[in-house]
């Protein structure tokens, strides 16, 4: 799975949705990519979120090869560059350890946290079990992935709802179950204290 994370201003947010959404449509055309955009909603509003899963790392390389050969992509891309933040600019790949489901729906819920390095195999273990006891008790399928590239003891959690009504219904659910709320007990010393984070994305149509 990988994800690029792209920062702009108030002032550029429109123009950088438009860009972004026909970059995402050509390439996703054009290229073999299955990626989508989102927009943050609460944490950092004029941030978007380009991400997508790849059978490999091979398809992943060989799409980005296709992407630099591309003169129209390449054109868009260097328009752009004044409706962004370049120096803020993140590109993440991810291990998915336990899939999402194949229904994307149009808001995505991604909690991440930062394990302890010197336990990191019962941490990831123990992010499985998260996703499929947070499954099991909400309905609503939970994804796990591990960080590839960047921090390698990120880890992140996700699934994806209908609506910022129905993120928040999950929500109270989960922490209204005492067997959710145990695993926060349980996983005391295979996490960073303070590390966890939540942020909502909607997806751009």
């Amino acid at each position: 799975m990988s994800s690029r994370i792209l920062r702009t201003t108030p002032a550029h947010m429109a123009d950088a949705v438009g860009m972004v959404s026909w970059i995402v449509e050509k390439l996703n055309a054009d290229h073999g990519a299955m990626l989508r955009a989102s927009i943050n909603v609460g944490t950092e509003p004029s941030t978007i979120a380009v991400a997508g899963g790849w059978e490999d790392l091979d398809q992943y390389q060989n799409a980005r090869f296709s992407m630099a050969a591309d003169a129209e992509i390449q054109s868009a891309f260097r328009l752009s560059e004044n409706l962004f933040d370049n120096a803020r600019t993140e590109d993440h790949l991810m291990k998915i350890h336990v899939p999402a489901g194949e229904t994307v729906k149009p808001v995505t819920v991604v909690n991440t946290a930062t394990m302890m390095l010197t336990r990191v195999a019962e941490a990831v273990a123990f992010g499985v079990e998260v996703s499929t006891t947070t499954t099991k008790i909400s309905g609503v399928q939970s994804g796990f992935a591990t960080a590839l590239t960047g921090p390698r003891a990120d880890v992140l959690w996700w699934n994806t709802v209908d609506s910022l009504a129905d993120a928040a219904e999950v929500g109270d659910k989960l922490e209204a179950d005492p067997g959710y709320l145990d695993l926060f007990a349980r996983s005391d010393g295979l996490y960073q204290e303070s590390s966890l984070e939540q942020s909502l994305w909607v997806a751009v149509e």
